[in-house]
């Protein structure tokens, strides 16, 4: 999603304007002065600007070792299956950014075990 201005993004969000500018505006002051007293987020991680890289989600989606997508017992869902960082298991809820890019391997693993798992129903 793209807007122009704070205005017209909180029209695409169905939110006030009025707040998501004064969020914004109070986020950029912790930046300033290096303290975010609302959530005590750490001083070396409160910057300004955010640019897209090449990181994605981790530890979302639950697989096993065939890339199927598990329920909240962890019993395979039927004919789901799923791959790269959001099924990146392996590094839980964390990604250690000193590595970029030590996903990939798991990414095209993952990808292909699941392809070749689901080529298996189609046989």
């Amino acid at each position: 999603m793209t807007a122009d201005t704070v205005a017209e993004l909180a029209g695409k969000l169905a939110i006030p304007a009025d707040k998501l500018q004064k969020n914004i505006d109070d986020y950029n002051s912790y930046c300033d002065h290096g303290q975010d007293p609302d959530f005590f987020k750490n001083p070396d991680y409160l910057v300004g600007k955010f640019y897209s890289g090449a990181y994605g989600t981790v530890g979302g989606v639950k697989i096993n070792e065939n890339c199927q997508v598990l329920d909240d017992d962890d019993k395979a869902i039927p004919v789901l299956y799923s791959a790269g960082s959001d099924t990146n298991t392996i590094y839980a809820n964390s990604y250690n950014f000193t590595l970029p890019g030590n996903t990939m391997g798991f990414a095209v693993n993952s990808g292909r075990i699941a392809g070749l798992e689901a080529a298996k129903l189609i046989k």
